[in-house]
């Protein structure tokens, strides 16, 4: 398998967050749209033999900060310090490219530098009210029927910028070739991301795809999006932070079936664990029964990347 990263462009508002499940989704049915149902049933049962692995979206340039061993702060200067470490959500890929063994205090010390150099991004987030039809009434609800929907709108916040719109990066692990995986990726954002995308929501365009090497060594790994693991897992020392996820159906069948799949608890990105010889290059499963309908799937794998931790 080999990993990629692929680059994209955001244009305007977003409102469903970029994570890898969701992402995935959105692979599977651009293939749906272009091929038919049928090459996505396909698709889905060759997964079990050829896994294809896809990871949250991050900022250019940026992974998620990996859950490292507590520290105890004994003194008031370092407990700042890793308050401020807490609040931060990326730290440069370059850190794991260059293998060095991560610690808390070497985290500090590359974002204290990075935070002069780097490209913010600026978030404003708003809501959009709506209204709830009555079909009955032929209008709509008025005692329950206004509801908000939040937007975000993200930029960069330097605007001498020649791109103002931020880029992310995202990483594919897959078995097929570049072309073919390029394709997947124009069809995956054609028809934009995420709800709302019928109105101008979730805009993305398509801007490059390369292969990208991580270091084979290290005792340690971190999962590059959200992911289920196995019953039989032989993960140990998993250090990570949970969500339930409450999957919708895409519009091509949400429309014509209960759009809802079951809740699903879910380690997030960032979720770290010990390495042992052996273990594939992501950690999940696909995960069946999700659904009154056998052919829907939750994907619930993630890539990881390995590294050495330093106790500091």
């Amino acid at each position: 398998m080999i990993l990629y990263r692929l680059k994209i462009q955001l244009f305007g508002k977003i409102v469903t967050p970029l994570v890898g499940d969701t992402i995935f989704g959105h692979f599977v049915w651009g293939i749906a749209r272009r091929k038919g149902k049928e090459s996505v049933e396909e698709f889905l049962h060759s997964l079990e033999e050829k896994p294809f692995i896809v990871s949250s979206a991050f900022p250019e340039g940026y992974l998620p900060k990996p859950m490292l061993a507590v520290t105890w702060a004994d003194q008031k200067e370092k407990y700042s310090r890793l308050k401020q470490l807490k609040k931060v959500k990326y730290i440069p890929f370059t850190l794991f490219e260059e293998g060095k063994p991560l610690s808390e205090s070497l985290l500090l010390e590359t974002i204290e530098r990075a935070a002069r150099e780097q490209k913010e991004i600026l978030q404003i987030e708003s809501d959009r009210l709506h209204v709830t039809v009555d079909r009955f009434a032929q209008g709509t609800l008025e005692d329950i029927g206004l509801f908000a929907v939040p937007e975000k709108w993200l930029a960069w916040k330097d605007r001498d910028q020649k791109l103002p719109n931020p880029i992310f990066d995202i990483y594919l692990l897959a078995s097929f070739g570049k072309d073919i995986l390029m394709e997947m990726s124009h069809w995956a954002f054609e028809n934009g991301f995420g709800a709302d995308a019928s109105t101008g929501a979730g805009h993305i365009e398509v801007l490059s795809l390369e292969e990208v090497h991580f270091p084979c060594s290290g005792n340690r790994a971190m999962a590059l999006g959200p992911f289920v693991p196995p019953a039989d897992s032989p993960i140990d020392d998993m250090r990570a932070s949970t969500f339930v996820r409450r999957g919708k159906l895409a519009f091509e069948l949400g429309d014509s079936m209960n759009p809802f799949k079951k809740p699903i608890v879910f380690f997030d990105q960032g979720a770290t664990f010990n390495f042992h010889d052996g273990m594939p290059p992501y950690i999940g499963s696909m995960v069946r029964n999700v659904h009154s309908d056998a052919r829907i799937v939750q994907q619930g794998w993630a890539p990881i990347i390995r590294y050495s931790e330093e106790v500091s």
